[in-house]
């Protein structure tokens, strides 16, 4: 060995004064390096691990609130189908409730109709009848008034009023 050391000229006093100072110089940036940073790594691993299992949590919440939405959505959807149908149901009852309403004022408005036309042609076939014994009873008038006296002419006129109101 020593001639090893005598060969590469290696002084055994100055390797264990590096040796000395490598332990001194790891010690301290032990200390004053790798201790807090290998804290704050850990730190920063928790705090990735934290918002890693927040983001899962997240995830499953917002997975949860879409299958919520889709059963409401479905939910709305029969809600609104169902009202859609009772609707129609409804308006189909109001449509055949408004047709008999139709149907009755129709009828009652042709009776009334035909009543009202039968009134006014019995009162218009008495017009016509007076305005009728009226022109017979002038013409008569005039024809017996030639002829005849006037106690035959009251006589023959009651006849006819009688005639005509039968």
């Amino acid at each position: 060995m020593d001639a090893l050391i005598s060969t590469f000229h290696i002084e055994w006093h100055a390797i264990v004064a590096q040796a000395i100072n490598f332990v001194i110089v790891f010690a301290v940036l032990y200390l004053a390096a790798f201790k807090p940073l290998r804290k704050l790594m850990d730190e920063r691993r928790d705090t990735i691990a934290g918002g890693l299992e927040d983001a899962k949590m997240q995830k499953k919440i917002l997975e949860d609130a879409q299958e919520i939405l889709a059963n409401t959505h479905k939910e709305v959807l029969v809600i609104a189908n169902d009202s859609k149908k009772a609707l129609a149901k409804d308006m189909e009852k109001q449509k055949e409730k408004s047709m008999a309403e139709i149907k009755t004022l129709v009828e009652e408005y042709r009776v009334k109709g035909t009543k009202d036309m039968l009134a006014e042609k019995d009162a218009m076939l008495k017009d016509a009848e007076k305005e009728v014994a009226d022109l017979v009873l002038r013409v008569v008038t005039k024809v017996l008034e030639e002829n005849t006296t006037p106690s035959i002419n009251r006589a023959i006129v009651e006849e006819n009023i009688k005639k005509l109101k039968s």
